[in-house]
């Protein structure tokens, strides 16, 4: 249990030693190797069992640029080395009992000194990565500061595939095109290709055409509801003078492509909607406010709005890391995203969110990838069709790989360890989809959807284990005592099972009363539809079915916000029981859904309010997951109740 204080001790004393930088030099090189060799032998001796013991990476500067502006190397390329499978487990154990209110090592976060300790790549086998970047003609390869990933200049992008080692090692190889007169990157292409996936996503994803369009501040909703914040605030029984305080509290909404939001519009929506919601309270982390109009520009605009009308007063991020056109839609939003969180993950505490907000996301990797493989064995499409298809649709398919997918899910818990609350939306398509079926004008169109339709596609990153997940909430005609989980033909609140991680202990009673419980009802799928054994979700949800907007220039009353309303609302609420904490002298609540399950388990109704109203939110198929009494994965638990949120949450004492 002080493995990593240890660590951080011997590695001090290492790092005096010697700094890990590899250069082009065969000499440096082999000295490199030989004293990174002897430090890992040092450190394992002096820590039997230890799972972290490395020391931090100097950065080596960049190649000098030649009298043309330009270099040698058209590419910077990245490459994440794996995580060794010791230090995977301690993490994993780690990030479960610090959120445990039960466990000595509740609420313990790490620094990030620590999370470097537990995060980095062996030096032998970052060594193996340094020499294959060398040999595939690249220059001098820097190891990055969390020593889990490695830096080179190359004149293309290395194939780690063709390489088995390489392939066993390596997580991901991004490579990001030098421009020849500033020496900045552009984002050309993703890497680890697979059997099944093209090898160039960024060079592919066009985003033509906007699939659901939920957003747009001129789509009204089916039936008009008029959920400004003072009647959301209530309907939470939150004060409406509630308001954050604390300086060291700080919240964050993220995406890329043209994301952000125009200060000037948020303003009027302040002064028309929220006027105790101060644009002072709002700031950028990046030179990227945003490009308007955008699909994404739209997503910025609706979480900023919603964090800071719920988290007042708390210091609000809105961040940009990556504006490539090819991050607006498809897989370059998924490495855009794996680069956001690994450097988000290594920001100093005072720069680091306690609570960061997600309204991004897709089906998962393995859902897109049954998606084509069904469709390539049935009918005459092959799976490259599937793909390129996919990859036009909005937000559908974001994820490249089942390794990059992890590599996300692993950054969610080393967030978790340092204390911050990641959350999810649960999507906007029912159990079935991103958002809704697929366009019925084009035949592959029609046939994916009747596959689709056949099964239960789970979302990334809401399925994930270490992400809260928010379902939405409609008033059934403006009555916000008749809540009901939002389900219209076209869209519908998202939920369901992960297909990729097991559900935790916690979760596994209240999951098998539900299946008791709705077994036989109309509608419910059969078994093969689904992996009812894994990570069940959303966990809770909020309203999002008619909130005001102001957008491209003019401000909507009532626009069909979705869950990208729902989770930056309950990103703000989660910010506000934070305050309470920190002013209390508590550390922030950091990955929280053990304990909100807990709470909501043995105190129901006091912290969640149950939305159990029938509800159909199939989307345009047969089947979906009824509603129930209690968590159902429509609505999760319910909607945050103030009183009971800061009985349970905003102290320790229950």
């Amino acid at each position: 249990q002080t493995s990593v204080a240890a660590a951080v001790q011997i590695s001090s004393a290492a790092r005096s030693l010697n700094t890990y930088l590899v250069s082009d030099s065969p000499q440096r090189s082999e000295r490199v190797d030989t004293m990174a060799m002897l430090r890992w032998g040092v450190l394992s001796a002096a820590l039997v069992g230890s799972t972290v013991c490395h020391a931090v990476v100097d950065s080596l500067p960049r190649p000098p640029l030649d009298n043309s502006g330009s270099t040698t190397t058209p590419y910077l390329v990245s490459v994440g080395v794996r995580i060794p499978q010791s230090q995977a487990d301690e993490i994993e154990r780690l990030v479960w009992a610090v959120s445990d209110v039960d466990h000595p090592q509740y609420g313990k976060f790490l620094t990030r000194e620590e999370i470097r300790h537990l995060r980095a790549a062996s030096p032998r086998e970052l060594n193996e990565v340094v020499q294959w970047l060398r040999a595939s003609g690249c220059t001098p390869a820097t190891v990055v500061p969390a020593l889990d990933a490695v830096e080179a200049q190359c004149p293309s992008k290395p194939m780690a595939a063709a390489n088995s080692r390489m392939d066993e090692l390596v997580d991901y190889v991004y490579a990001r095109r030098i421009s020849s007169q500033t020496q900045s990157t552009q984002n050309q292409d993703d890497a680890i290709p697979t059997p099944t996936l093209n090898e160039d996503p960024l060079a592919t994803s066009t985003g033509t055409n906007r699939h659901g369009g939920e957003l747009e501040a001129s789509h009204p909703c089916a039936v008009p509801n008029n959920g400004t914040p003072a009647r959301q605030r209530a309907f939470y029984t939150l004060p409406q003078t509630q308001r954050g305080s604390n300086s060291s509290n700080l919240q964050m909404v993220w995406g890329c492509g043209t994301f952000g939001v125009n200060l000037k519009e948020l303003e009027m929506y302040d002064k028309k909607y929220c006027p105790e919601c101060p644009v002072a309270d709002v700031h950028f982390d990046t030179a990227h406010h945003g490009q308007e109009p955008g699909d994404n520009f739209d997503e910025g605009t609706l979480d900023t709005t919603y964090i800071t009308s719920f988290g007042m007063g708390v210091r609000t991020i809105v961040s940009n890391t990556n504006t490539s056109a090819a991050t607006e839609e498809g897989e370059g939003q998924g490495v855009a995203t794996v680069y956001f969180m690994e450097e988000l993950v290594d920001r100093p505490t005072g720069e680091l969110p306690l609570v960061l907000s997600l309204s991004l996301g897709s089906l998962t990797f393995g859902a897109c990838d049954q998606l084509c493989q069904t469709l390539a064995s049935t009918t005459t499409h092959t799976y490259a069709e599937c793909h390129a298809y996919l990859q036009q649709q909005r937000q559908i398919c974001l994820y490249a790989s089942s390794r990059q997918q992890d590599r996300i899910n692993t950054a969610f818990k080393l967030l978790g360890l340092r204390g911050t609350t990641v959350l999810g939306a649960s999507g906007d398509g029912g159990p079935h989809w991103s958002f809704g079926p697929f366009p019925a004008s084009t035949e592959i169109g029609r046939a994916l959807t009747a596959i689709g339709c056949h099964r239960m596609s789970p979302l990334f990153p809401a399925s994930s284990p270490y992400i809260l997940a928010v379902g939405g909430i409609s008033w059934v005609n403006d009555n916000p005592a008749d809540p009901v989980a939002w389900n219209q033909h076209e869209g519908s609140t998202g939920g369901g099972f992960s297909d990729v991680w097991a559900m935790p202990p916690f979760q596994k009673t209240t999951v098998a009363g539900y299946f008791s419980k709705v077994n036989g009802q109309p509608g419910v799928p059969p078994t093969h539809q689904y992996n009812g054994s894994n990570r069940a979700y959303p966990d809770v949800a909020a309203f999002m079915d008619g909130v005001p907007l102001c957008v491209d220039g003019r401000c909507t009353d009532s626009i069909c916000g979705g869950t990208s309303a729902s989770t930056p609302t309950v990103a703000g609420i989660i910010s506000l029981l934070n305050d309470v904490r920190l002013n209390s002298g508590l550390p922030p609540l950091g990955f929280v859904v053990p304990r909100i399950w807990h709470v909501a388990q043995t105190f129901p109704g006091e912290a969640f309010v149950d939305v159990n109203s029938p509800a159909n939110t199939s989307t345009g198929c047969e089947t979906f997951f009824p509603t129930a009494q209690g968590w159902d994965p429509q609505t999760g638990w319910g909607y945050p109740h103030w009183p009971g949120l800061v009985k349970h949450l905003g102290s320790d004492a229950s």
